[in-house]
């Protein structure tokens, strides 16, 4: 099981760029491990009182503050990781990342909601299906930037998206559907006479 976990923690990467899905992914995995409180400060060193049990306490504290140490240190970028080398503290390196990238993600959002408003089908290279997907990836992406976007929102630009293509395609799908329907209106067969025992 703490060969998994490693595993998870290892797939997670820090390129300089996807801040929120990476702080989404290490989110899940600290948590998993009991540490996402320590990290952003909601869970401090336990206070010597003599016991065992704070001992105790003391001790997985720091057991934690070192793993969340290697877990920063070991999923960013060259770059990243070294300006941020100077701080021993696996909190100060946290701060200075949401400070530094979180931050700026506000201009993000504005850009990508831009992209969904502005967001086209293209025929020629993608299916219905694909172009749904796309659209929904969007979706997603702002989602991750906590921007909540309805189903009005995201029917809004699908079909919008679509544009005159969406026009023509509806009359395809009346002029099909009319060529369904019968010429003539459905009769109900004649039921047949009643025949009485007698046989008239």
């Amino acid at each position: 099981m703490e060969g998994q976990k490693v595993d998870t923690i290892r797939s997670l990467k820090f390129d300089g760029k996807n801040f929120l899905a990476y702080k989404e992914g290490l989110k899940a995995a600290l948590r998993a491990r009991k540490c996402w409180k320590i990290l952003i400060g909601k869970e401090s060193k336990p206070e010597k009182d003599g016991t065992d049990a704070a001992k105790k306490k003391r001790k997985e504290y720091r057991e934690k503050v070192l793993l969340l140490n290697d877990i920063l240190t070991n999923t960013l970028d060259d770059g990243t990781r070294v300006r941020l080398a100077h701080l021993k503290n696996p909190q100060d390196k946290w701060t200075t990342l949401v400070d530094d990238f979180e931050k700026n993600s506000f201009a993000v959002a504005l850009f990508k909601r831009r992209e969904l408003l502005n967001v086209e089908f293209d025929l020629e290279r993608e299916s219905i299906r694909d172009y749904i997907h796309r659209v929904e990836a969007i979706r997603q992406e702002l989602t991750l930037m906590n921007e909540d976007v309805s189903d009005k929102e995201m029917i809004t630009a699908l079909l919008t998206g679509l544009g005159e293509k969406y026009e023509s395609m509806v009359e395809t799908c009346d002029e099909v559907r009319s060529n369904l329907r019968p010429s003539r209106p459905f009769a109900r067969p004649p039921y047949p006479p009643r025949t009485h025992q007698n046989g008239w």
